[in-house]
């Protein structure tokens, strides 16, 4: 029974053959330990060869190994290390103002970023939504504003601002939110965000999001979106 069921589902394994005692042999004069352990291999053999026959091993090293995944992708997560309280999750913009005290940060008065800061802030976003859920374009050395020539500096009267460099003719697209303006579908994803990058530059982005409808007045679909360039630095304007 055993060495058929060794035959069918691992070919490869030892075979171990169990013999029945000679005639004439008393039963109670053979030692019971050698043909115990005989048995015993039988078993282990049988064992292992229905296991790897059925996939077994497969499923559970598999198992083990998203099990291992998954706890590297918590313990690597920024949020979980900063040691971010429950409430965070659930707090409103402005009180994820007052929480990361971004008055203080506010009155100091903020700088003009870098295409460096720009690139981080995109590469943060794409981290917590994914890259084939990315609303930014591949290019990051491309921002809204395309071949205007613009630039950003501070004033002392308005703060941050983008300035023309020359004269723009008139009808000219200054500048278009289709290029670096991220875009989250949900709240927890906005937060995440946030938790990922410095709290000066947090400050900074909940100063700048908005919600908007990309949908319809019907079939409303509503984004939280922020722009990762210095499009942040400009509002609308009526003349």
């Amino acid at each position: 029974f055993l060495n058929t069921h060794i035959h069918q589902h691992a070919c490869s394994c030892t075979m171990v053959t169990v013999k029945a005692p000679s005639r004439g042999v008393q039963p109670n004069k053979l030692s019971s330990q050698p043909y115990l352990k005989i048995v015993s291999l039988s078993v282990i053999s049988f064992l292992i060869g229905w296991f790897m026959s059925a996939g077994y091993f497969t499923l559970l090293f598999r198992g083990a190994k998203n099990a291992q995944d998954d706890t590297k992708h918590t313990t690597n997560n920024k949020i979980t290390d900063n040691g971010i309280p429950n409430e965070y999750w659930t707090l409103t913009k402005d009180e994820l103002a007052d929480w990361l005290e971004c008055e203080q940060y506010y009155k100091a008065g903020r700088p003009v970023h870098s295409q460096d800061d720009w690139v981080a802030l995109r590469n943060a976003y794409r981290n917590v939504v994914g890259p084939e859920h990315s609303s930014l374009l591949p290019n990051d050395g491309l921002d809204g504003f395309g071949t205007v020539p613009v630039h950003a500096k501070i004033s002392d009267e308005k703060g941050r601002g983008v300035y023309a460099l020359d004269t723009i003719p008139q009808g000219t697209l200054v500048w278009t939110s289709r290029h670096q303006s991220a875009q989250f579908t949900t709240g927890l994803q906005f937060r995440k965000f946030l938790a990922s990058i410095s709290v000066p530059m947090a400050c900074d982005v909940l100063m700048w999001a908005y919600v908007h409808n990309i949908g319809t007045p019907e079939r409303k679909k509503y984004r939280i979106s922020c722009d990762l360039d210095a499009g942040s630095f400009i509002n609308s304007a009526q003349f």
